[in-house]
């Protein structure tokens, strides 16, 4: 009894594949029943808790949440907006120090035009 070697590899080939198949399925299935099921048990269980507890109990906690928020929002907002003075500061200090815009501010201060003052200001900004 000889089997054709061709057979027998296309046929390990479509279990191997069917097998992988079959896993990824059993994965996707389990993780939606286990973690997509018990995330939204656990959060219909706090929307059912929260209206009468946390009304009640938590208001000035609340408040100091609020507060302590929004003090990070403006320290952030701080932050970046010196982070971005930072930048066009270092921008325009590298615009003034390249070789295109010493080249132009020469030509304006030994022979002023308006061509040369056009180029100082595309060039150095």
């Amino acid at each position: 009894m000889s089997t054709h070697p061709v057979k027998l590899i296309v046929c390990i080939a479509l279990g191997v594949w069917l097998g992988l198949v079959a896993t990824a399925a059993t994965g996707i299935f389990a993780y939606n029943t286990l973690v997509v099921g018990k995330v939204n048990a656990v959060a219909t269980a706090i929307n059912h808790l929260s209206p009468h507890a946390s009304r009640a109990e938590n208001t000035d906690a609340n408040a100091d949440t609020s507060s302590m928020f929004d003090k990070y929002k403006q320290n952030l907002m701080d932050t970046q907006a010196q982070q971005n003075q930072q930048t066009a500061q270092a921008e325009r200090e590298k615009r003034i120090s390249g070789p295109k815009c010493q080249f132009w501010m020469q030509q304006d201060q030994t022979a002023p035009s308006e061509k040369t003052r056009a180029n100082v200001n595309l060039f150095c900004g």
